[in-house]
């Protein structure tokens, strides 16, 4: 049902529809993560070159093909241009399974994956989703063969994303799932720029006070046994890094592959976090660092150079600092595989500098220079009064002992008043804030009348 000139691609090949009986893919390999993406271009908005947003399908061929559940099929819903999110009918589903497996439908208007995606490009899909859990996509709420749809950034949206048995029903949706992840926290490098930043901003207010200052001086204290990822790991992913790693490549293929928003920040994010580590932590997760080593330098082979261009997207080219940073500090290491892992990466990341007009590879020498001159660019776009921020015992002692001061010398400096009149006014004179006479209470009292008993002894107190 699908227009002609409708593009649809699996595991991340596209083509152009040609025709409009086109079915479906068939064939696919057994590794577990799969998506298909679609962007309609009917004949309505082809001429304007504007298509449906780009949605996509979640297929997990680990399930059991004996199951009656293996086979996904959707409809093309004209009225709405996408996919519709709700399955067709299972005599629909036998019909059209019966069919392929007799070969009455084959190419063009079935293709196998195997005609489509080359031997690389399948290996290093599968390369790609190797730490996609089903558990981890029971987390983020999808499903073999659920409908996705991009999300974008919320900065009022509930941090907590929820997994119980009623959001993750298969009727909860409307048109598609929409792509949310929990704010990912940033902490390291330039202190105005992290305290400002979304994702920090919305898991700090996720805390409780007292858990927000335990937080906050930890991640400033270098010799704390707990550590910013430690964090990460025991709230959202069950102390199971390859969870986290496979959080990486989800959301790097949700926003590749569907222009999702919502998966480019929380990717930028768990990169940016990850690269503030110090060596012991990074010796200790040697096994985590490796693999995200291997995970970027895949990551990098295709993504399009422009990407580091748009600062706007990108927040600042994040990527050369995160890498640089990472690096810097596997150098000083004693792992020869994470130091030849990240020589990978870096001359992955030289390689798509040097495509790139706007940057050039021998910046990447300058590790501290670039780094300082990418925080002094994004430190304009941060409003300078907002963000948490850690205050030194000094000022605070300091702070403290100029408010004694001031306050002491309101109290000296204040009338005294005899004391049958305060016996007499008692509910005025306690009103008296430390700032004001008697006469200004009386102003106060009459002017606000919120309290009858003071505004009855504040006239009575001037007639007098």
């Amino acid at each position: 049902d699908s227009p002609i000139g409708s593009n649809i691609s699996i595991d991340g090949k596209s083509i152009v529809l040609k025709r409009d009986d086109f079915v479906g893919f068939a064939a696919l390999k057994s590794f577990a993560f799969h998506l298909i993406a679609f962007q309609a271009f009917p004949t309505s908005s082809h001429k304007g070159g504007c298509g449906s947003s780009r949605h996509g399908i979640v297929l997990l061929t680990q399930n059991d093909k004996n199951n009656d559940n293996w086979m996904v099929a959707h409809r093309y819903n004209p009225k709405t241009e996408e996919i519709d999110p709700s399955p067709i009918d299972r005599l629909t589903i036998m019909n059209l399974e019966s069919s392929i497996r007799s070969n009455h439908l084959g190419p063009p208007r079935v293709i196998c994956s195997n005609d489509l995606l080359s031997e690389t490009e399948m290996n290093d899909w599968q390369r790609s989703t190797t730490f996609i859990s089903v558990s981890l996509l029971q987390k983020r709420q999808m499903f073999h063969g659920c409908k996705i749809v991009p999300g974008a950034f919320r900065e009022d949206e509930d941090s907590k994303i929820t997994t119980n048995s009623e959001s993750l029903s298969r009727d909860h949706h409307v048109d598609g799932r929409e792509l949310h992840y929990p704010p990912i926290p940033i902490v390291g490098g330039n202190s105005n720029k992290w305290c400002k930043h979304n994702g920090t901003k919305k898991y700090l207010a996720s805390l409780n006070p007292s858990q927000r200052t335990d937080f906050l001086v930890s991640m400033q204290d270098n010799s704390s046994p707990t550590t910013l990822v430690d964090h990460i790991l025991d709230e959202y992913y069950d102390q199971r890094w390859e969870e986290l790693l496979g959080d990486v490549q989800l959301s790097y293929i949700m926003f590749m592959h569907l222009q999702c928003l919502s998966s480019l920040e929380h990717w930028r994010d768990l990169i940016a976090m990850l690269s503030f580590v110090q060596l012991d932590r990074l010796e200790s997760n040697a096994e985590l660092y490796g693999n995200l080593m291997d995970i970027m330098t895949l990551q990098m082979k295709y993504i399009d150079h422009n990407f580091f261009a748009e600062l706007e997207f990108s927040e600042g080219n994040f990527f050369v600092p995160a890498v640089q940073r990472l690096i810097a500090t596997i150098k000083d290491c004693t792992s020869d595989q994470l130091k030849e892992k990240s020589k990978q990466v870096e001359c992955s990341i030289r390689s798509l500098l040097s495509t790139n007009l706007s940057m050039n590879s021998s910046e990447f020498e300058d590790h501290n220079s670039f780094i300082q001159r990418n925080d002094d660019r994004m430190n304009d776009d941060y409003d300078d009064d907002d963000g948490p921020a850690i205050v030194s015992a000094e000022e605070y002692g300091s702070s403290m002992e100029r408010f004694a001061k001031d306050h002491k010398k309101k109290f000296t400096t204040s009338p005294t008043y005899p004391v049958e009149h305060q016996q007499k006014y008692a509910i005025l004179f306690a009103s008296m804030q430390p700032h004001e006479d008697i006469l200004m209470t009386c102003a106060r009292a009459l002017d606000s009348q919120v309290d009858v008993s003071l505004v009855r002894e504040a006239a009575k107190y001037l007639e007098e």
